[in-house]
């Protein structure tokens, strides 16, 4: 993705210690607080690619701001255990079907109180997805939540934007193996390359959305 983004503000993450915290970026604590200025909860929705920083900004507002954190990886963590160890690749699909059923009612269950602000820990891949997302807070937060999105992005080509990316997921790569050798385990799952590659030339990125961006660089 290569263009600016006139309706966005845009901070940078670094490649590394990507499994870490890092602070939360000022245009999003910005975005958020205008958000609670007017006096609703926010729902925070995340959109990007695997490897660009999405669930550390998720756990980073679950363990320093109180949010609710939904996500389909922490979902099937948790009832179905490790990839490629407790279940194997092929049930991946189904899995992830199950969980965002799972998350959909969950999500639903906490915008009706709207007592704590949440972030969707997604990919949000598609529009589609984004505007399925947004009819859920409408109809179900009824008016009491603003959406902030933020979107990680790298700049530059595809092959400049799977450089950056690759790099971070093979970091984050061996940091899961040792945890599942370990016996540890980690939600997620390994990306192939390929996979990747398939992302980054398929993925609607949002433009005119009141996006927030991030740079991961």
């Amino acid at each position: 993705m290569s263009s600016s983004h006139s309706s966005s503000s845009a901070s940078q993450i670094s490649t590394s210690n990507q499994t870490t915290s890092y602070p939360i970026p000022q245009n999003v604590l910005d975005a958020i607080q205008k958000v609670h200025n007017e006096g609703k909860k926010v729902i925070l929705m995340t959109c990007g690619i695997a490897g660009s920083g999405k669930s550390t900004l998720a756990r980073n507002l679950q363990s320093k701001e109180n949010y609710e954190r939904l996500s389909i990886d922490s979902l099937i963590h948790q009832h179905h255990g490790v990839f490629g160890r407790d279940y194997s690749p092929s049930r991946l699909s189904s899995l992830q079907d199950e969980a965002e059923s799972c998350l959909r009612s969950q999500l639903a269950a906490l915008l009706n109180p709207a007592e704590k602000d949440i972030v969707l820990d997604l990919s949000l891949y598609a529009k589609a997805d984004r505007e399925l997302y947004r009819g859920v807070v409408e109809k179900e937060g009824r008016g009491r939540y603003g959406i902030v999105l933020v979107v990680f992005e790298v700049r530059g080509t595809v092959e400049e934007q799977e450089k950056v990316l690759w790099g971070r997921i093979e970091g984050r790569g061996v940091e899961w193996v040792r945890a599942r050798d370990e016996g540890r385990g980690r939600e997620g799952m390994l990306v192939e390359r390929g996979v990747l590659d398939g992302y980054l030339r398929g993925f609607e990125w949002p433009v005119g959305e009141g996006e927030v961006c991030v740079d991961v660089v």
